[in-house]
C-alpha cells in the first residue's frame, strides 16, 4: 500500500484466520459498481468423478492476492481510511497497489493437479510452481493438500467423492424465502446425491417470498433424506479403459439416469401438461447426451433401458421426440444392464401399467359426451345423464364428461365418442403420464380422477373424436347432436321455432323449457314480433313489494333549465322514493343518473324504462349486468306501461313550477332548484296511508299500516270462475292478492271482499 489523497474511500475490516493470524478485508462493492465484468470464463465446475481411478491427487492454495500489481490510473479507486480512536489525531488515508480481494474480475485460487503417478504428479507440480512465479503468483505451503483433500464443497478419497458432511439447520427455515436458499444450496449436489426433484414439495404454495413455512412431517422426512445423502451418498472416479455407458432406470415419477459416474435428473414440470413416459425418456437421453458431450467430449457408447428392441422400434417411428433425441447417435442401445450389485438395487421399480385404450373399436355400447358453460353428460340409446359443473372453462367439462362415463361403465368394454380433441387426446395419453404429486389445480385433480379410472379399467375402451354440428347423416351424427340437444335445450327450441314458427307452447311441451324461456324466444323472432304483443295484467302496473324491488325510469324535457333541460326521472314503485339529474343528454347520461340513484337510494333488483332507442344501446345493457340489474320495457307505444314513473313526471313538473315561482328561486341555477323540489317530495310530503313519507318508508324501513293484510276475498280467474283469495295490499283500481300462495297483481274489478 502508499499513502493516498484519493476521494475514493473503501470501507476496510480485519477477521482472525485460523491460524491466529489476521486478514484485511476491503469492501470493494462501490468499486466494483464501475468495473465492466469480465464474465465467467470457467462456466461450470468440474466434475472430480472424471479423474481416473488410482491417480495421484493434490491441491493447492494460492497466497493472498497482494502480488498482482494495480495500473498507476486505477490505484486511487482502491483507496481506504484507518481511523483513529477518540479521533484523537487526523486519520491516516492509504490505497492498494496490488490487486486486492474482493473485486469482481477475480480468479480460481485453489488448484488441483492429478496425474496417474506420485512422480509424475511431483514433477507436474514444479512446473506449476515456475510458471506461477513468472506471474508474481506463490502458493502457501500449508496450504498444499494430499489425500484425502477438500476440494469444491467435495471430500476426494482414495477410492470415492463424497459431499462434506453437515448437519442442516432448521431454526431458521420460516419463509419461503429460507427455504428457497437451502434447495438452492442443496441444489448443486443433486447429481452426486441422487435427490430426484419430487422431494422439493416444500416450496409449493403461495408465491410471495415473506409467505410463512412451516416443517410439516412430510418436510422434515425430506430435510432427513437429504441428510442421509449427505452422509451416505457417494461418486466413484472414472474407469479410463472403460467406455462411458448411459443407463436408465424406471421409477413412478420420473426416469433418473445414471451415467455410471453421476445421476442426471429431468425438471419437475415441462411445458405440455401431459408428457408422456415415452416423452420424458426422450428427453433425459437428449440432457444425457448433452451432459456427457459436456464431461467427456464423447457420445455415450451405450444407452441401456428396460425397453425391448420392439418398443425402441416403435419409438422410433411415431414419437417425434424420440427421433430429436437419437439424431445421429453413434452407439447402440441395450436393454441388459451391466452386472453390479449397485444397479441391481437401482432396478426396484417397475416401468409402466398396461393401457387399456384400443386402438380399433371394440365391442360394446357406443356413449356420446358434450359439455357446455354450465352442464356435462352423456348419452346412449339406452341411458343418459347431464349434470351442473363448476369448471372456468368448456375444455375440462368436456373431460368430467368422460369421467362420468368411466364412472358408471367400468367393468364393460365401451365406445366413447366426443366433440372435445382437447379431450380425446387428453384420454389417450394420460395411461402413459406421470402426474405431480401435488395436485394443484382442478384440472390436475381431474387428471389423476380420469387417470386412476383408465388404469384400473380390465376391460378395453375404445376413443374417437367427431365434429361438432356437422349436420351429416348417420348414427354418429344423430348420437352428437342428440346429447346437443340435451345441454342446449334452449338453443334447440331456437332451432326448431326458427324452422317452423312454434308457438310458445309448443316449444315449452317440446323443450321441456320454461313457459317464460319460450315466450322470449317467440318475442325475439323479427318475423313474429309484431304479431305477439306481451302479456300483462290488464289495468295493473307491476310495482314492488320492498324496498329497491323495482324501479322506473323516464326522461322529462325542463326547457327553462336550457342546456340542462334533460331531466333523468327515477322512482321507487314500493316506497315512492326519487331522484333526478338535470343533464345535457338523454342519451349516455343515463348511466351518469343511474349512479347519481345508486349513490343516493341503493341498488334496484328490477329497472323498468320505455321500450325506446334512448333504453336499448349495449352500453346501458353491460352497466346494468354489471350490478346484476334486470332491466324490463314496458308496453310498446303505451304510456300506461309507465303509470308510476308517467304519474311522478307530472307531479316533479308542477313542484318545480310551484317552486320556481318563490322569490329567491328565481335566481338559482337548475340543479338547486331540482334538488329543493325533491327535498319537498321525498321528505316532506306525505303519500301514503300510514302517515309516511317516502324518506321513512325507504330508509328507515317502516310500513304501512295495512289492515286489510291477507282479508279473505274472492277473485275472478280467466275462467271467470270466483276463486277463494288472500288480498294483500289494495291501491286505487288494483290489488295484490295471492292464490294458492301465488302472488301477483289484479285489477281491482276483478276482485270482491268475502263477507263470509
Amino acid at each position: 500500500i502508499e499513502p493516498s489523497t484519493s476521494p475514493w474511500n473503501s470501507v476496510v475490516f480485519v477477521i482472525k484466520k485460523k491460524s491466529r493470524t489476521w486478514r484485511m478485508l476491503t469492501d470493494l462493492r462501490e468499486v466494483n459498481k464501475c468495473i465492466e465484468p469480465m464474465g465467467a470464463l470457467q462456466l461450470e465446475l468440474p466434475s472430480p468423478a472424471l479423474i481416473p481411478q488410482n491417480w495421484s491427487l493434490m491441491v493447492l492454495d494460492l497466497k493472498e492476492f497482494f502480488a498482482i500489481p494495480l495500473q498507476l490510473q486505477d490505484r486511487d479507486k482502491f483507496a481506504f481510511t484507518i481511523p483513529v480512536l477518540n479521533h484523537a489525531q487526523p486519520v491516516k488515508r492509504y490505497q492498494w497497489t496490488v490487486l486486492p480481494r474482493g473485486m469482481t474480475n477475480s480468479y480460481m485460487d485453489d488448484l488441483l493437479l492429478a496425474a496417474p503417478s506420485i512422480a509424475e504428479r511431483d514433477e507436474f507440480f514444479l512446473k506449476v510452481q515456475e510458471a506461477l512465479k513468472l506471474y508474481n503468483l506463490q502458493i502457501a505451503p500449508e496450504k498444499i493438500q494430499r489425500l484425502p483433500i477438500s476440494y469444491l464443497g467435495m471430500i476426494l478419497e482414495q477410492h470415492r467423492i463424497r459431499p462434506q458432511k453437515l448437519q442442516i439447520r432448521r431454526d431458521h427455515l420460516k419463509t419461503l424465502n429460507d427455504f428457497q436458499q437451502l434447495l438452492g444450496d442443496i441444489s448443486w449436489l443433486r447429481l452426486v446425491l441422487g435427490i430426484p426433484t419430487y422431494q422439493f414439495s416444500t416450496l409449493e404454495g403461495d408465491t410471495a417470498l415473506d409467505s410463512p413455512r412451516t416443517l410439516t412431517p412430510l418436510a422434515l422426512q425430506e430435510l432427513q433424506f437429504v441428510e442421509q445423502r449427505l452422509n451416505d451418498g457417494f461418486l466413484t472416479y472414472l474407469h479410463a479403459s472403460q467406455p462411458i455407458s448411459f443407463i436408465i432406470f424406471h421409477t413412478p415419477y420420473s426416469p433418473p439416469d445414471v451415467m455410471a459416474q453421476e445421476k442426471v435428473f429431468l425438471p419437475n414440470s415441462f411445458s405440455k401438461k401431459l408428457t408422456t413416459y415415452m416423452d420424458k425418456l426422450a428427453f433425459l437421453i437428449q440432457k444425457g447426451r448433452h451432459r456427457i458431450l459436456q464431461l467427456s467430449g464423447y457420445e455415450p457408447h451405450q444407452i441401456v433401458t428396460q425397453l425391448t428392441t420392439a418398443q425402441i422400434s416403435q419409438c422410433l417411428q411415431f414419437n417425434e421426440n424420440w427421433q430429436i433425441s437419437l439424431a445421429s447417435y453413434p452407439g447402440s442401445f441395450s436393454n441388459h444392464y451391466p452386472s453390479s450389485k449397485l444397479i441391481d438395487f437401482l432396478r426396484t421399480n417397475s416401468m409402466i401399467s398396461q393401457s387399456p385404450i384400443s386402438d380399433v373399436p371394440v365391442k360394446g355400447p357406443t356413449i356420446f359426451t358434450d359439455a357446455n358453460k354450465n352442464t356435462a353428460g352423456y348419452w346412449t340409446p339406452e341411458s343418459s345423464k347431464v349434470l351442473p359443473h363448476s369448471f372456468s372453462s368448456v375444455q375440462p367439462a368436456e373431460l368430467w364428461a368422460i369421467y362420468l362415463v368411466l364412472q358408471d361403465f367400468p367393468q364393460i368394454p365401451i365406445n366413447i365418442v366426443s366433440d372435445s380433441r382437447y379431450a380425446v387426446l387428453s384420454c389417450l395419453q394420460l395411461p402413459h403420464v406421470s402426474l405431480p404429486l401435488t395436485l394443484k389445480t382442478a384440472i390436475d385433480k381431474l387428471f389423476y380422477q380420469v387417470q386412476q379410472l383408465l388404469l384400473q379399467r380390465s376391460e378395453l375402451i375404445f376413443f374417437t373424436h367427431i365434429r361438432a354440428h356437422s349436420a351429416l347423416p348417420g348414427p354418429l351424427s344423430f348420437g352428437n347432436a342428440t346429447i346437443d340437444a340435451l345441454l342446449y335445450p334452449i338453443e334447440a327450441a331456437k332451432q326448431e321455432h326458427l324452422l317452423q314458427d312454434t308457438n310458445s307452447k309448443g316449444l315449452q311441451k317440446s323443450h321441456a323449457i320454461t313457459g317464460k324461456q319460450a315466450q322470449n324466444i317467440v318475442r325475439s323472432c323479427s318475423i313474429c314480433a309484431p304479431f305477439a304483443l306481451p302479456f300483462t295484467p290488464p289495468g295493473v302496473n307491476m310495482r314492488g313489494q320492498q324496498t329497491n324491488q323495482i324501479w322506473q325510469m323516464d326522461v322529462i324535457y325542463i326547457s327553462s333549465f336550457g342546456q340542462q333541460k334533460y331531466v333523468h326521472h327515477t322512482i321507487d314503485t314500493y316506497t315512492h322514493f326519487q331522484w333526478a339529474t338535470a343533464l345535457h343528454s338523454e342519451k349516455a347520461d343515463t348511466v351518469i343518473n343511474l349512479l347519481s340513484c345508486f349513490a343516493v337510494m341503493g341498488l334496484p333488483i328490477e329497472l323498468k324504462t320505455d321500450n325506446v332507442p334512448v333504453y336499448q344501446p349495449v352500453k346501458l345493457a353491460h352497466f346494468l349486468s354489471q350490478y346484476h340489474i334486470t332491466h324490463t320495457f314496458g308496453i310498446p307505444y303505451n304510456s300506461q306501461g309507465q303509470a308510476i314513473i308517467e304519474r311522478a313526471n307530472h307531479t316533479l313538473c308542477e313542484y318545480l313550477e310551484k317552486i320556481k315561482k318563490g322569490q329567491q328561486e328565481r335566481f338559482m341555477k337548475p340543479k338547486d332548484i331540482l334538488n329543493k323540489t325533491l327535498l319537498t317530495l321525498n321528505f316532506l310530503n306525505i303519500w301514503s296511508k300510514g302517515n309516511l313519507s317516502a324518506t321513512e318508508l325507504h330508509f328507515q324501513g317502516k310500513k304501512e299500516d295495512k289492515k286489510i293484510l291477507n282479508t279473505p276475498i274472492w277473485y275472478k280467474d280467466k275462467e271467470k270462475d270466483w276463486t277463494p283469495a288472500s288480498l294483500i295490499y289494495l291501491g286505487r283500481g288494483y290489488a295484490f292478492i295471492s292464490v294458492n300462495n301465488y302472488r301477483f297483481w289484479t285489477p281491482a274489478r276483478l276482485i270482491k271482499i268475502n263477507n263470509g
